[in-house]
């Protein structure tokens, strides 16, 4: 198996997979508002929380790791942070 020559690739793995999923869950919403942005941020928080300690409970090769929720809060927040830039600059070209 062929190394990475990065140390903590994994939280990066984590970020992206963090912001693509909520990048893509906040573009399919119909109703695009703050509350609903911020309930998929809230289930997306939880959802990696929820992981970390599910498999230190149930697994013997995997381990707890703050540093992953970290990386997963990043990656879902930076999303959340650009999407909602996007349409805050979309809905003024529109009402301009």
């Amino acid at each position: 198996m062929p190394t990475i020559p990065f140390e903590n690739i994994d939280k990066i793995i984590h970020f992206v997979f963090y912001f693509v999923f909520v990048f893509l869950w906040i573009m399919s919403l119909k109703h695009i508002s703050l509350r609903y942005f911020l309930i998929v941020l809230f289930i997306a928080f939880l959802l990696g929380i929820s992981i970390e300690f599910l498999q230190e409970k149930y697994t013997k090769n995997r381990a707890f790791d703050w540093y992953d929720i970290v990386a997963n809060a990043l990656g879902a927040i930076t999303s959340f942070i650009l999407v909602k830039s996007y349409h805050v600059i979309q809905n003024k070209n529109i009402s301009h």
